[in-house]
């Protein structure tokens, strides 16, 4: 099996074999990512911008920007 395949429990892959995966070809991996980490980007932008839908539109910009990165 390759990273591309979605493992039975991807829930248990590292980061970096979710951004491994995913630049193989595996976009299950990339929504692992933004599962894993939206709470806490949210919580963080919400934290520096003080308004909720200016935090959401920054969350949503950044995991943009990484998924590009990638």
């Amino acid at each position: 099996m390759t990273l591309n395949d979605r493992p039975e429990r991807y829930e248990s892959c590292s980061d970096v074999e979710l951004v491994e995966a995913f630049k193989e070809g595996g976009e299950w991996a990339f929504n692992e990512v933004v599962k894993r980490y939206s709470g806490k980007v949210l919580t963080l932008c919400t934290y520096y911008l003080r308004d909720r839908d200016q935090a959401q539109d920054a969350a949503q910009e950044a995991f943009i920007d990484a998924y590009l990165s990638l």
